[in-house]
């Protein structure tokens, strides 16, 4: 199933792909799963006893990151995987996804 919708180590030569190539995903939505990891908007806390989302730049100094990329196996791919990058981390496999009501 992985392999129809997301672009990974095994099946994208390790560089990123066009979007708009695979299958959606089993929610109808298309590219949310690997090519290239996606930036999020909370700051990055290992969730230990107390989980909470970490929104405060001071306290922490990296972002999260989801989503998997066309450089990593496909364990990487699953949503619930958080990775962090600093803020400034940039190229290869970050970016960010759109999405838009289709009409």
């Amino acid at each position: 199933m992985i392999n129809e919708v997301a672009w990974y180590d095994a099946n994208s030569d390790f560089s990123t792909q066009a979007v708009g190539q695979k299958k959606a995903n089993e929610l109808g939505i298309f590219d949310m799963s690997g090519n290239v990891y996606e930036w999020c908007s909370t700051w990055y806390n290992n969730f230990g006893s107390e989980a909470s989302d970490v929104n405060d730049e001071i306290e922490n100094k990296y972002i999260v990151v989801r989503g998997g990329s066309s450089f990593l196996n496909e364990k990487f791919s699953r949503v619930s995987y958080r990775y962090s990058r600093t803020p400034s981390t940039c190229g290869g496999p970050y970016g960010f996804r759109l999405a838009m009501t289709a009409e």
